[in-house]
């Protein structure tokens, strides 16, 4: 590939990115408000469940972190001293990993709460978890249909390094679930400790 097309490919990603970055910036927010609203509330009623108390204060600080280092790649970005993708691409895959990693708690301590709430209904946070999971196959499905056709480049290469950390996820998740099954079944009694 001739290098100016490399040059276009980098730059239309900088580009993106930093737009990307901005969103990344704003739903951090939102999730921080999010966060802080489910801490009010369950702390108000007197019903702590200090798990998801750590669990949501962890997402808290993903979430601020995320914030942080979406503000250094827009700076950067806009600095204009990147020349390739490898000065960018940790900085992505990092605030990446940490965005997923508070949204993975947030939704773990909703598990912990749907069960703890519905007094024991096991049922509500497992159909919870398997609509996320259903809507990210659809997500990621149609994703791979619209980049199906696209030529493989440095710039899909480095977005492909940056979603590593899923499978790590879905195993938070996955363990979480198995824990409550456990409590729903009386073989690990944690949930009643917890309150």
């Amino acid at each position: 590939m001739a290098e100016k097309e490399v040059d276009k490919d980098v730059l239309r990603y900088f580009n993106g990115q930093r737009n990307q970055s901005k969103n990344y910036f704003a739903f951090s927010a939102e999730w921080i408000g999010v966060t802080l609203t489910i801490l009010t509330l369950l702390w108000s009623f007197g019903n702590y469940l200090p798990a998801v108390s750590y669990l949501l204060l962890i997402a808290f600080i993903c979430f601020v972190n995320n914030v942080a280092v979406n503000s250094k790649i827009i700076h950067e970005i806009d600095d204009g001293q990147l020349e390739e993708l490898g000065d960018l691409s940790p900085w992505v895959s990092f605030a990446e990993a940490t965005y997923s990693l508070g949204s993975t708690l947030v939704l773990t301590s909703f598990m912990i709460i749907f069960y703890s709430a519905l007094q024991e209904d096991i049922w509500a946070p497992t159909i919870f978890l398997v609509v996320i999971w259903l809507m990210l196959g659809i997500y990621s499905g149609i994703r791979k249909k619209v980049n199906y056709k696209k030529r493989e480049t440095e710039v899909t290469e480095v977005k492909r390094k940056s979603t590593s950390i899923k499978i790590f996820l879905y195993l938070i998740e996955i363990g979480f679930l198995v824990l409550l099954w456990l409590d729903y079944l009386a073989v690990l009694d944690w949930i009643s400790a917890l309150m």
